[in-house]
Formats: structure tokens, sequence, C-alpha cells
């Protein structure tokens, strides 16, 4: 990821799916960073760690 002031390089270490959009989203975000995204009627996670 690179940013106006530095740049941070991250490692994905897990997945997890949920069969809903929308909602609370308690206990689905960990780890340094997380990527969502809409998959079809669900709602996909990805989980990284900083590496640098």
């Amino acid at each position: 990821m690179t940013g106006p002031t530095s740049v941070a390089e991250y490692r994905v270490y897990g997945h997890r799916v949920i069969n809903r959009q929308g909602g609370s989203g308690a206990g689905l975000y960990e780890g340094d960073l997380t990527l969502q995204s809409c998959l079809g009627r669900g709602t996909g996670f990805s989980y990284l760690r900083r590496i640098a």
C-alpha cells in the first residue's frame, strides 16, 4: 500500500465469507488491515498483517 508519505507491505493470512450484507460488523474485523467486498448476496473479508 502506498500513501502520500510512506509505503507499507501486508500479507494476507485469512479469509471469511458471511451470508449477508449489512448489519453489525462486530467480530468481523481483525488483523492490521481488513478488506471487505460484496460476494453475490454475501460479504467477503480478507485479513492482512503488516510485514514492512
